[in-house]
C-alpha cells in the first residue's frame, strides 16, 4: 500500500517533517546521535488538536455530564433535566463517563445494558456484521440490575461498578458462557472456576458480559483462514472499512472498543495480538509486562511470552483497567516453574504488586514529555509510508511539547531475533504443556484435555475445524502434541534463555542504557488489509523485541490515512507502565482526536 507520494494526512499539521536539511525542528548531533529539541516558539503556539473534552476526560462525582462535551459526534437531541440516553453517548463514552452517569442518576445500569445489547445486536449481528461477540451472559439486565439496587443502597463495589466488560475467548469464566479460543472443540468442556484476572473485574463491580472473536487458538493452530476468524465465532470485521481485517488475534476485543459496543474489553498478547488489532482498528492496546497481570485461567499460547491487557479507547481507561488487572498471582507459572525467566526475576526488590494496590492514573500527568527521552526506533519503520510520515509528525509534536526525540535507537538484536528459527520450538513446548494445565485446572472433567485430544477432534470434525485439510489446517497443533521437550528439558530452557538475551539484555536493555532513554517508540504496524481466506497479507507489526522480552507496550491512535487508523508504539523496559502510561496520555493530547468509526 506504500505510496511515493506523501499522502494527504487531513487531520495533521502541513509542517514539514522532522528529517533531512529542510526540517522544521533543530537537530543536534552528539556523539553521533541525532536528538530533535524543541523549536524556538512561544508556549502559546504550542499545537493542540484536541482541545475539545476528550473520551478518557474525568468527570466530577455526581456531576452531571454534558451531552455534549461527552458526545460532541453523536448526541444531537437534547435531553431533559438530568436524564441521559446512554445509547447517544456509547460509541465515545469512557468509563469515567459512563460510571458517573450512573453514580449521578443520569441513566441505570439497566440502560446502559440495554444500549449496549441493542448496539451489538445492531451492528455485530446485522448491519455491517462486524462479528467482534461470539456469545452475551443471558442474565446480563439481571447483573445490571443487581449493580443499580447496589447503588441504591448505597454500596459501591468499586471502580468498573456496573460497567459492562467483554472479554476474548481466552479467559476462563465459571458462568452460561463457554471458553474455547475460538473452537468448537472446547465447546463441551465445562469450566469449573473463574480466571484469576476474571475475580478482579468482578471485584472492581464490572459486569462480565461475554466473550469477544479471535483468530482461533490465537493463531497458534495452522493454516486456514484470515486473521479474526474462528468457528465458533466466524469472520470478525474492521468497523471503518468491514472489507478489511481487524488483524490478529485478539480482534472481537479492539473491534468491541472500536464500535462502541464497551468502553473497554480484554485481549492477549503472545506477539502483536493486543497492540496489531488496536492499532488497525483505532483503539489503545496495552500489554503489560508478562507476570503484571496473572494467565491463570487464559488459555495459554506461549507460558514465557502471554500477556493479557486491557484494549480501550483512552490512555486513561487503559490506566484504569490496568491498576483493577494488576497484581500477584502465585498460581501463575511465571511466580513458579519458570519463575527465573520472569521478567520479576532481574529485580531485587519483587515489583508485581498484590492485586488492588497501585493506581496507575497516578502516572497521567500533563508535563510527562517534557525532558523525557524518547528512542526512535528506527529498524521498526517500514511497513507503510503512510504510517511513517503520521509517526514522524507525531514525533515533532513530541518535541514540541518538550520531549528530546533521541535518533540512532535501533534494536542490534533485531534482525537475529526476527530470524530465530528455534522460536517455534519454544512455542510447540510451552503450548503442549501450558494447554494441559490449563484444562486439568480449569476444565477437569474435559471431555478435551491435553491436545492430543484436540488434534483427535479436528480429524473428527473436518468441515468445521480444517478448512484446508488435516495436516496444514492443524500443522502446529500437530507439532506440539509431538513436542520434543518438556518444561524441564535443559534444551528447551537454554532456547528461551537466548531468546530473552537477544531481546533483553542486548536488545532493550542495552538501547536504552547506551542512550539514558525513557521509552522506545516505533509505527506499531501497517494500515487494515483485505480480508483473505487463505491467509493475511500484511505489512508487519513492531511487537516481536517487547513480546520476547516480555517487556511493556501500548498503542495509541495518532491520526488517519484514507479514513483507516493508524497507532504508534511506545515501549520501555520491564515495569516501567507507569512511565509508558504517563508519555502515552500526553501524546494523547497532542495528535488529532480519535474518530470513531462511521457505522
Amino acid at each position: 500500500m506504500a505510496n511515493t507520494v506523501r499522502p494527504h494526512l487531513a487531520q495533521f499539521s502541513r509542517r514539514d517533517v522532522m528529517i533531512g536539511t529542510g526540517a522544521a525542528g533543530a537537530v543536534a548531533v552528539i556523539a553521533g546521535i541525532s536528538v530533535l529539541r524543541p523549536r524556538k516558539r512561544p508556549h502559546s503556539e504550542a499545537v493542540v488538536f484536541n482541545e475539545e473534552t476528550t473520551p478518557g476526560a474525568v468527570v466530577p462525582e455526581g456531576a452531571q455530564i454534558p451531552v455534549e462535551a461527552a458526545t460532541p459526534d453523536t448526541a444531537s437531541e437534547p435531553q431533559t433535566g438530568n436524564q441521559i440516553d446512554p445509547a447517544t453517548i456509547l460509541a465515545t463514552a469512557s468509563i469515567s463517563d459512563l460510571r458517573n452517569g450512573m453514580t449521578s442518576g443520569a441513566f441505570t445500569a439497566v440502560q446502559l445494558m440495554d444500549a449496549v445489547l441493542a448496539r451489538i445486536d445492531q451492528f455485530d449481528r446485522a448491519g455491517p456484521e462486524l462479528g467482534a461477540v461470539i456469545e452475551v451472559i443471558p442474565n446480563a439486565r439481571e447483573l445490571a440490575q443487581a449493580a443499580d439496587d447496589e447503588r441504591a443502597s448505597g454500596m459501591q463495589v468499586g471502580v468498573l461498578h456496573g460497567i459492562p466488560v467483554l472479554l476474548k475467548d481466552v479467559v476462563a469464566t465459571n458462568d452460561a458462557t463457554r471458553t474455547c479460543a475460538g473452537s468448537i472443540t472446547l465447546e463441551g468442556n465445562e469450566v469449573v472456576a473463574d480466571a484469576f484476572l476474571v475475580t478482579q473485574l468482578r471485584n472492581a463491580g464490572a459486569i462480565v458480559l461475554g466473550k469477544t472473536n479471535l483468530t482461533e487458538w490465537s493463531n497458534f493452530k495452522g493454516d486456514g483462514g484470515a486473521s479474526g476468524w474462528s468457528p465458533r465465532g466466524g469472520q470478525c470485521r474492521n468497523p471503518y472499512n468491514p472489507e478489511l481485517s481487524p488483524s490478529g488475534s485478539s480482534s472481537g476485543s479492539a473491534v468491541s472498543v472500536a464500535a462502541g459496543y464497551v468502553p473497554v474489553a480484554i485481549g492477549s498478547e503472545t506477539n502483536g495480538s493486543i497492540i496489531a488489532p488496536a492499532a488497525v482498528c483505532g483503539v489503545v492496546g496495552l500489554k503489560p509486562t508478562t507476570g503484571l497481570v496473572s494467565r491463570s485461567g487464559v488459555i495459554p499460547l506461549s507460558l514465557s511470552q502471554d500477556s493479557p491487557g486491557p484494549m480501550t479507547r483512552s490512555v486513561e481507561d487503559a490506566a484504569i483497567m490496568l491498576s483493577v488487572l494488576a497484581g500477584y498471582d502465585p498460581a501463575d507459572v511465571l511466580n513458579g516453574q519458570l519463575a527465573e525467566f520472569a521478567p520479576a526475576a532481574t529485580f531485587e526488590s519483587f515489583p508485581i504488586p498484590q492485586p488492588g494496590t497501585i493506581d496507575y492514573t497516578h502516572a497521567l500527568k500533563p508535563d510527562a514529555l517534557v525532558g523525557a527521552r524518547i528512542g526512535v526506533c528506527r529498524t521498526m519503520f517500514g511497513f507503510e509510508e503512510q504510517v511513517d510520515w503520521a509517526v514522524e509528525e507525531t514525533l515533532q509534536l513530541m518535541a514540541d511539547a518538550g520531549a528530546d526525540i533521541v535518533e540512532g535507537a535501533s534494536i542490534d538484536t533485531y534482525q537475529e531475533l526476527e530470524e530465530a528459527g528455534y522460536r517455534y520450538t519454544i512455542y510447540t513446548t510451552e503450548f503442549k504443556a501450558g494447554l494441559a494445565s490449563y484444562l486439568d485446572t480449569y476444565t477437569p472433567d474435559g471431555p478435551i484435555l491435553s491436545v492430543a485430544d484436540v488434534v483427535e477432534f479436528n480429524e473428527e470434525h473436518p468441515n468445521e475445524e480444517l478448512r484446508f485439510g488435516t495436516d496444514t489446517g492443524q500443522y502446529a497443533l500437530i507439532d506440539a502434541m509431538n513436542a520434543e521437550y518438556t518444561l524441564e528439558s535443559p534444551e528447551y530452557q537454554e532456547l528461551l534463555r537466548q531468546h530473552m538475551i537477544l531481546a533483553r539484555d542486548n536488545g532493550i536493555d542495552a538501547t536504552m542504557d547506551a542512550l539514558d532513554l525513557d521509552v522506545l517508540v516505533a509505527p506499531t504496524a501497517g494500515l487494515p488489509f483485505p480480508i483473505n481466506d487463505e491467509g493475511d497479507v500484511f505489512s508487519g507489526a513492531s511487537s516481536l523485541v517487547t513480546a520476547v522480552a516480555g517487556y511493556p507496550s501500548i498503542t495509541i491512535p495518532i491520526g488517519m490515512v484514507d479514513d483507516l487508523p493508524i497507532g504508534m508504539h511506545i515501549f520501555g523496559r520491564a515495569f516501567s507502565e507507569e512511565t509508558i502510561l504517563g508519555i502515552a496520555a500526553a501524546v494523547e493530547k497532542l495528535v488529532p482526536k480519535r474518530q470513531p468509526p462511521k457505522l
